[in-house]
């Protein structure tokens, strides 16, 4: 039972945070801490408190999810860039990348849902972006797992390293 002698269970609120969605709407974050305090008879003082830490952990969350998307950071580090150089939206190349990304980390998706969105996106990302489409064209098969790409997701990766190569050219 969480009071001043006793902190909140700091830890385990950023766990529960960091399993929910980054947009997960506040009051749903706040109930869910509020229904696990009241189960364990934490004192209300410590359910107010577990509730505010638990927010400020989702808020947290939600700003380094937006950093990362739009390219400002990498990791935790902010990245070297230039934000006169950006690279301008298009909504086609983003549909056609969107299939390419390994994950939300990836540069690829971090470009293609910027792009989908109408933001525009740094360069320097977007170069990132081209570094793991051309690793992806050159990705060699693994035998008895993945037989590699075909000619035509190929020939697609390369309209895409290259429509990627004339959006940085032209941002220059």
């Amino acid at each position: 039972m969480p009071t001043k002698k006793h902190p909140i269970p700091e830890a385990g609120i950023r766990w529960i945070v960091g399993n929910f969605h980054v947009g997960a709407a506040d009051d749903v974050i706040a109930q869910d801490i509020r229904l696990r305090g009241e189960k364990n008879e934490w004192p209300a003082e410590a359910i107010t408190r577990g509730v505010k830490f638990a927010l400020k952990v989702h808020h947290d969350n939600q700003d380094l999810y937006r950093g990362v998307m739009s390219g400002h950071l990498s990791g935790r580090k902010r990245a070297k860039r230039n934000p006169d150089r950006v690279v301008r939206p298009n909504k086609k190349l983003a549909e056609r990348m969107m299939q390419w990304h390994s994950s939300m980390s990836d540069p690829i998706y971090a470009v293609s849902s910027n792009f989908y969105a109408g933001h525009p996106v740094p360069v320097e990302v977007v170069k990132r972006a081209q570094l793991e489409v051309q690793r992806l064209i050159t990705k060699k098969p693994v035998k008895g797992f993945w037989k590699g790409w075909s000619a035509r997701d190929i020939a697609e990766l390369k309209r895409i390293d290259a429509a990627l190569g004339r959006l940085i050219k032209a941002a220059k």
